[in-house]
């Protein structure tokens, strides 16, 4: 690899949208490895039968791995199964699971039923909750299972491996990490414990694979070019990952599996559970049908993971209520059929409710539509989104606003906000940074720092809605709970709304007819 690929390396992290050219980067990397290190051919293998993936019960144990993982792989180490904090509202549920789990795991059943995938992924799930088993060398399975399926396994094998390494790490710490000297030493001294934020080690990771220390037969030059390759492909379509995939599963062959890389090998198989688990684009079917393409966050995160396992858009208010956004949407359009209609929403997250609604054909669509979403992040995912909607979508007029909308707003006011990388993306008021809470709610202490917007615009929901020119809201959509108990007990000022479509018990509504003008004579109607 030339001098003017590592420093294109460097101008494509800039400039993150030149995808075309950072995917020929990746190839030409991947070929440049197989030059040096000889070709390796796929494994032969085969996928899990099909009655394997029809099962209702392993497609439910399927599911609750994948947010077990979720939270395990976005906190510190825990052997703690408490999806989201399920534990807390369904102790019993989530007991069941665990002892379903256990049972498959230990007869043995499903090797004899040739469910390979599924009995693994539930035997490491074992390890990670009793801490009772060993880990073999390489991946922690079975050797008849080939690599090829492991990464490409609806099961979460990656993630769970992940948790197991870091726990076997953080039981023998003494032991962990004692690194020798040299280049290949001093880049995995570079490497975080897991769960870290990737993009900071990529200058690294290209120098070290273009040092042509990818040949060297140490251990930690192995583990070390392992690394390397699973920082590189973060991101990269399916094909390329899974053709380093073979590489690392090669350097793995070569790499130390002693305590003493407990962590670093949990932090491989975190980068590998990321490349290939979490999809930042997805494609989606919303309630009525209609399918789309949404942008999530490429880290674990419990809405991010159900919208991948299930590709559906997870529109909160519609899943807890039973309640049907675009067919109520349809109503709206026959009673006022000669209107500019306007549809806002405060909280759309990643745009599970708000996208859909964007796509109604006229004479059903509504002319303009808002979004007020505080968090950056989120924020840029629901812009990216919204700019890749077909081009016939019917919304004439889209903002998105990044702003945080309460029901006690001072006029000019900011606040600093806090964000969990992790678990349920959400905003946390704080006095300043410094203040940031040690834990975040329903999960315990955080591995990951939290990210944090110094001033972030804050506005009354009367007053965010008339700097726009918005008089008349025909639906809107809000989140959190504080602004749905205000619009339903009529107290919030100069907001009123003629009827409720529906309401979660913890936040997230829906209401029908609302005027941006004084309170209302009389209460809400639901």
């Amino acid at each position: 690899m030339s001098a003017v690929a590592r420093h294109l390396i460097l101008l494509l992290a800039l400039f993150h949208g030149a995808a075309s050219l950072w995917t020929d980067f990746v190839d030409r990397v991947i070929s440049a490895l197989a030059a040096e290190a000889g070709s390796i051919a796929d494994e032969e293998w085969a996928p899990e039968p099909a009655h394997c993936k029809e099962s209702q019960p392993l497609n439910k144990l399927r599911h609750s791995l994948h947010f077990f993982v979720s939270d395990w792989l976005t906190a510190a180490p825990s052997r703690v199964p408490d999806a989201g904090h399920t534990a807390a509202q369904h102790g019993e549920q989530v007991a069941g699971t665990v002892e379903e789990a256990y049972d498959l795991a230990d007869t043995g059943i499903l090797l004899k039923a040739e469910c390979d995938e599924a009995h693994i992924a539930l035997v490491l799930f074992h390890v990670v909750l009793s801490g009772d088993a060993t880990l073999n060398p390489g991946f922690p399975g079975q050797p008849r299972l080939s690599w090829r399926r492991v990464v490409v396994s609806e099961w979460p094998m990656l993630g769970l491996a992940a948790q197991v390494l870091r726990l076997e790490a953080q039981a023998l710490p003494g032991l962990s990490r004692g690194l020798g000297s040299g280049r290949c030493a001093r880049f995995l001294g570079a490497i975080p414990e897991a769960p870290f934020a990737p993009e900071p080690l990529l200058h690294a990771a290209v120098e070290h694979l273009d040092s042509g220390l990818l040949a060297a037969s140490s251990s930690d030059c192995a583990l070390a070019s392992a690394l390397a390759l699973a920082v590189l492909v973060q991101g990269a379509p399916a094909a390329q990952a899974t053709a380093a995939a073979g590489f690392v599963a090669s350097l793995l062959d070569k790499a130390e599996t002693s305590p003493r890389t407990a962590s670093l090998r949990a932090a491989l198989f975190f980068l590998l559970d990321r490349a290939f688990a979490c999809a930042s684009r997805v494609e989606v079917r919303s309630g009525a049908g209609r399918h789309f393409v949404m942008h999530l966050p490429s880290h674990r995160e419990h809405v991010a993971d159900r919208i991948r396992l299930f590709r559906n858009s997870h529109c909160g208010v519609e899943h807890h209520t039973g309640l049907h956004l675009e067919e109520e949407a349809l109503v709206l359009a026959r009673a006022r059929p000669d209107t500019a209609r306007v549809l806002v929403e405060v909280g759309p997250g990643l745009g599970g409710c708000f996208l859909p609604l964007l796509l109604l054909a006229p004479p059903w669509h509504f002319a303009r539509a808002v979004a007020f979403e505080p968090a950056r992040p989120v924020a840029e995912l629901l812009a990216r989104a919204v700019e890749g909607l077909p081009a016939s979508s019917s919304s004439a007029e889209v903002h998105i606003v990044p702003e945080l909308v309460t029901v006690d707003a001072s006029p000019g006011e900011a606040r600093a906000m806090s964000y969990d990388l992790g678990h349920i993306t959400a905003p946390l008021d704080a006095a300043a940074p410094a203040a940031l809470p040690a834990e975040m709610p329903g999960r315990g202490a955080s591995a990951l720092p939290a990210a944090v917007q110094e001033r972030v615009p804050v506005s009354s929901l009367h007053e965010a809605l008339r700097l726009l020119g918005i008089g008349h809201v025909d639906l809107l959509l809000l989140y959190p709970e504080p602004l749905c108990a205000a619009i339903e007990a009529n107290t919030l000022p100069l907001v009123s709304c003629q009827r409720r479509l529906g309401r979660r018990a913890f936040g997230h509504c829906a209401f029908v007819g609302c005027a941006v003008t004084g309170p209302a004579a009389s209460g809400v109607e639901g």
